[in-house]
């Protein structure tokens, strides 16, 4: 396992599927990729998950961990048929039929083989020119779904985990993994 760091150099003036293009072109040809976004707060066990569902992926296929909806929840859902993503919608985009109360929260946790981060890249460079450099990761997401590719569900259990994108998220967060897990007698 190794870990690459790449500067966005336009950052205040790009979205998140930028940001991971410029990731994925760092990438060495032929390594399996687990894209972890950096504002979610998750126990360790959801990473151990996320990385061993490479060894059951098919090429061109990915996993994401995704959580039960929630009220408490906003931002991005997807629907799942039989462990397969059939939809991954931002709230920007989503439609007043959406059937959020049957959705799952996405936890940004996603991998894939070393043959799909092509495939990423290609819909994501399709993406920008589409929507530009400020597009949510989202949009190229769906693109992969829409075009037949499979995103196969890692759905949370008892698994704590939590988005962070302000300091009430922060308190939010800080509360969950302050409390002790129940001992098992």
């Amino acid at each position: 396992i190794s870990t690459v760091f790449v500067h966005n150099p336009i950052y205040a003036r790009t979205g998140s599927v930028y940001s991971l293009k410029l990731c994925l072109d760092a990438v060495p040809q032929g390594h399996d990729v687990v894209v972890f976004e950096g504002d979610v707060v998750v126990e360790d066990s959801l990473v151990t998950r996320s990385l061993a569902s490479l060894q059951t992926l098919a090429d061109q296929e990915f996993s994401t961990v995704l959580a039960p909806y929630s009220t408490e929840l906003t931002g991005t859902f997807a629907l799942i048929d039989s462990q397969k993503v059939t939809a991954w919608r931002h709230e920007s985009v989503r439609d007043a039929d959406f059937p959020l109360l049957t959705s799952f929260k996405t936890v940004n946790i996603t991998a894939m083989t070393a043959q799909a981060v092509g495939t990423l890249l290609e819909h994501i460079q399709a993406t920008i020119d589409l929507h530009g450099v400020k597009a949510p990761l989202e949009y190229a997401m769906d693109s992969l779904i829409n075009n037949g590719y499979v995103i196969r569900s890692l759905v949370v259990t008892q698994e704590k985990w939590f988005e962070v994108d302000t300091a009430e998220d922060l308190e939010i967060a800080n509360e969950i993994f302050s409390t002790p897990a129940l001992a098992l007698s």
